[in-house]
């Protein structure tokens, strides 16, 4: 068995860290399972999210249709007025 000493005072055998480590490590590993598979709540942020993008990604396009929409009739008019 060994004893270590952490500077402050306070020893510990190995087999004491290692269990100090294990319920740390376990704690931990539960947290975060528990944590991943919780999906209350998260479907409707999600859609919201998708839903959002998806409404960027519609005016994005729309802008862009509309300048070469604009293009188009000020070409489609300049041509019809004689005007080059």
């Amino acid at each position: 068995m060994l004893v270590r000493g952490n500077g402050l005072g306070e020893t510990t055998t190995d087999e004491e860290g290692g269990e100090r480590m294990l319920t740390l490590f376990a704690a931990g590993y539960d947290y975060l399972k528990a944590r991943f598979q919780r999906e209350e709540g998260a479907v409707a942020t999600e859609y919201g999210l998708l839903l959002f993008l998806v409404a960027l990604a519609i005016i994005i396009a729309l802008g862009a249709l509309a300048a070469a929409l604009v293009g188009v009739f000020t070409d489609s008019a300049d041509v019809l007025s004689g005007a080059t």
